[in-house]
């Protein structure tokens, strides 16, 4: 590996919580829009 790939590797850990706290903020972002969604079809169909 060169260069770039061993610094991933050294900070592997860091990377990864990177990932998992962007993962659980697009999870609640789209629960959010979803919701404000449905709300809105729910005026449009009822």
């Amino acid at each position: 590996m060169g260069s770039a790939g061993e610094d991933l590797k050294r900070q592997q850990a860091q990377v990864e919580q990177v990932l998992k706290t962007e993962e659980e903020q697009f999870a609640r972002t789209l629960e959010r829009g979803l919701a404000l969604l449905d709300e809105e079809l729910a005026k449009l169909f009822w």
